[in-house]
């Protein structure tokens, strides 16, 4: 029995010093709250304050510290307002009028002459509110803040427009660079027809080059183009390489143009886009009609292709600053294969062509206009007018 009273009498003990640590901590945490101090600040900011509190009250300003006492204040100021018999405070720098009695500056302390008459009443009254309506500039001026300042409705409308457009702008750059792509690419499209493409089983393909390209046959829309004829044109044969860098030329010539667009930021997503949809057509080519089936392989090709185009930007730049001379050797070496044979009276042509065609996009004065049908291509389009004025220029 006796363990078991010593247990009964430690829980008493626990339970009593339990409730004698929370009654200290609530007197404790009562006697931190002074009334005097609310804001429970130490005892040297409390005595700085009170000094500087004390400074202020002998220099005649008094500084409303406490709570009580600028509710007072703030209701004295409202009866003042409230009372018509009050006439408020005029400015210190006004002159004083002599025949009006002495203006009553505090509410709590002071209260109205007893010998004011019914129309001194009137006038103070009138006085009263003439002083608190604003004036005929004051008014102006906050008519014309008002109107010039935009609504919330404006602001998040100007917001959503802004928004708006820098994220529909990437889309729209995208459409463009396509029909720009399918355009520089369509004089020279072609295909292999199913039963001459390369056999996996019997190692049979298309016939090829000496340099062991595959030839293929024009497509409709290239039927007749002036890289593929052979009587009027350049007589170049429908490979891939041939349309990579005829596709390759007019991009080039599309850029120089695209560099002119305000935006630096527009610029990069237009060569972005435009590379990303050549990659994309040559990267198809060369699955379906060249039966390329590894993926590494069709990489380590479409590495090679953007190398070959970083490399034309600097051969054509070059012709274009040093004069035709240096714009017909790079014309030479990328679309002519670099021939020994060749018609430089064909070079000369496709010079003078890339010069008229940058004068002819030079006059769009937004780019936009050229992703529109006609405008690029077609019998009206820019590709098709500088040939017919090179033409005319060498007869």
């Amino acid at each position: 029995m006796r363990p078991k009273k010593l247990q009964t009498r430690r829980r008493q003990l626990h339970v009593y010093n339990h409730i004698k640590g929370v009654k200290r901590t609530k007197k404790l945490r009562a006697g931190r709250m002074n009334p005097l101090n609310p804001l429970n600040m130490c005892s040297r900011c409390l005595r700085a304050v009170s000094q500087a509190q004390r400074v202020a009250s002998s220099s005649g300003s008094p500084r409303l510290f406490s709570t009580s006492l600028r509710h007072q204040t703030a209701a004295a100021q409202a009866q003042q307002r409230h009372e018509p018999s009050i006439i408020p405070p005029a400015p210190v720098s006004a002159p004083a009028k002599p025949s009006k009695p002495p203006s009553i500056t505090h509410a709590t302390t002071q209260s109205p002459s007893p010998e004011l008459s019914n129309s001194t009443a009137s006038e103070s009254t009138f006085d009263t509110d003439a002083n608190d309506l604003p004036s005929t500039a004051m008014m102006q001026s906050h008519i014309r803040r008002s109107l010039t300042r935009p609504t919330p409705i404006d602001r998040a409308a100007s917001l959503l427009r802004s928004t708006a457009s820098s994220a529909t702008e990437t889309y729209i750059i995208y459409g463009l660079t396509l029909a720009f792509f399918k355009s520089s690419s369509s004089g020279v499209a072609y295909t292999i027809p199913e039963s001459v493409r390369t056999e996996i089983l019997t190692g049979r393909g298309p016939p090829k080059t000496a340099n062991g390209e595959d030839i293929g046959v024009p497509t409709e829309e290239s039927i007749g183009s002036l890289w593929f004829d052979t009587d009027s044109g350049f007589g170049l044969r429908p490979t891939f390489s041939t349309w990579s860098q005829v596709t390759f030329l007019h991009m080039y010539l599309l850029t120089v143009r695209l560099r002119a667009v305000p935006s630096a930021a527009n610029f990069k997503l237009y060569q972005q886009y435009l590379l990303e949809h050549f990659s994309q057509a040559a990267e198809e080519k060369m699955l379906l009609l060249h039966t390329i089936s590894l993926r590494g392989v069709r990489n380590k090709y479409l590495k090679d292709l953007f190398i070959q185009w970083r490399g034309v930007l600097a051969a054509y730049d070059e012709g274009l600053i040093k004069g035709d001379a240096v714009l017909a050797s790079a014309v030479w070496r990328n679309v002519f294969k670099g021939e020994e044979t060749v018609d430089w009276e064909k070079v000369a042509r496709v010079v003078a062509w890339m010069r008229a065609v940058i004068a002819e996009l030079a006059r769009v004065e937004d780019v936009k206009t050229l992703g529109q049908p006609g405008v690029l291509g077609g019998s009206q389009g820019v590709w098709t007018k500088s040939w017919e004025k090179v033409t005319k220029s060498i007869v």
